[in-house]
């Protein structure tokens, strides 16, 4: 069974390590990481236009190789996204709604609740799991007001102020991704 993320994040690093154990287990951790990028529509490619249309066969080709595996990518894309946002409860997916990928919604979650290390044996995420997070029940009686945690120590973040994002066009706050070494965030852990 899978966990549900606490209306107030207080379980956040269960939830959260559930969700890259889960997306380890099925392929999809690139999703989550940035690595797995959508592949380029050759409309785009450098060269053709907005009204570019395939002519020859091998563009042709090109176009039907692409469609393919654009939607493949979509199809994990999707999976990857549902496994990260499947246990969040209403009030947090809100905020993040008009994220587009796995990738973004993680990295906003991260920032709003804590870090979840990355290591290379499950050992250390358990051991992280054990110490930064109580039972739920626990959790809700300390918290009764169910204000959101944050782990940052600092003031609560504001949906207007991120510190760690940028504002898109559309003025929804996007989250800016910080590369962390997997060594460097078990040495934390010690």
């Amino acid at each position: 069974m899978e966990p549900e993320l606490a209306a107030d994040g207080c379980n956040w690093h269960t939830y959260g390590s559930w969700v890259l154990k889960a997306l380890s287990e099925d392929d999809l951790t690139g999703y989550l990481d940035g690595s797995e990028t959508r592949p380029t529509n050759p409309r785009l490619l450098q060269g053709n236009g907005d009204g570019w249309t395939p002519r020859t066969n091998e563009e042709r080709e090109a176009v039907a190789v692409w469609r393919t595996t654009d939607d493949a990518w979509q199809q994990r894309a999707a999976m990857a996204h549902y496994l990260v946002i499947s246990g969040i409860p209403d009030s947090i997916l809100m905020l993040v709604m008009h994220l587009e990928t796995p990738h973004e919604t993680f990295a906003y979650l991260e920032n709003r609740y804590g870090r979840i290390p990355r290591p290379e044996i499950q050992k250390v995420v358990d051991e992280a799991v054990q110490q930064h997070d109580m039972p739920y029940e626990q959790c809700e009686a300390e918290n009764g007001d169910n204000e959101p945690v944050n782990s940052h120590g600092g003031e609560e973040d504001s949906l207007d102020i991120q510190s760690n994002s940028a504002e898109t066009t559309d003025g929804h706050a996007r989250p800016e991704v910080e590369v962390v070494d997997v060594q460097q965030a078990g040495d934390d852990l010690q």
